[in-house]
C-alpha cells in the first residue's frame, strides 16, 4: 500500500485493521510499533529490500500488478474500446482500472522490465 497522504498513526491503524505486515526502513518508527506485525527494512536499493521482503514473504507471481499502486484496491478488468486517456496506447494489452482511485494500468514495457525484476529476485 502506498501511504505517502497518510500520517505515520494512520497507517499503523489502518495495518492494524486490514492485519498488513508494516514495512519500513525508518528505525525509529519501527522501535515504537513492536506491537504489530512489521518488518524493518534495510537495503538501500529496490532489489535489496525486494530480496529481504522475499526472505519473509512468498511471491506469488500471479498476484502481481493485481492491485492499484496508487491506493492498493483490486483492479478491475476494462474493454479496451471503452476507454482513451492521454498517453494510453491504440489498443492497450490487458487494461485495467482502480474502481477507487480511477487510475488505468495496461501491459506495456514498464510491466515488463518490473515483471523481470521481481521474478530475478532470489530467495
Amino acid at each position: 500500500m502506498s501511504a505517502g497522504h497518510l500520517s505515520q498513526g494512520a497507517v499503523i491503524s489502518l495495518c492494524i485493521r486490514e492485519k498488513r505486515l508494516f514495512l519500513s526502513r525508518n528505525k525509529h518508527l519501527s522501535a515504537m510499533i513492536r506491537h504489530i506485525p512489521h518488518l524493518l527494512i534495510d537495503g538501500e536499493y529496490v532489489s535489496d529490500q525486494l530480496a529481504e521482503i522475499r526472505r519473509i514473504v512468498p511471491f506469488n507471481p500471479e498476484m502481481f500488478f493485481t492491485r492499484c499502486t496508487v491506493c492498493n484496491h483490486e483492479l478491475i478488468p476494462v474493454n479496451n474500446q471503452d476507454v482513451k486517456i492521454p498517453g494510453m496506447p491504440e489498443n492497450p494489452v490487458a487494461l485495467k482500472i482502480c474502481p477507487h482511485c480511477n487510475h488505468y494500468y495496461w501491459k506495456g514495457s514498464h510491466f515488463e522490465r518490473m515483471s523481470q525484476t521481481l521474478l530475478s529476485i532470489s530467495e
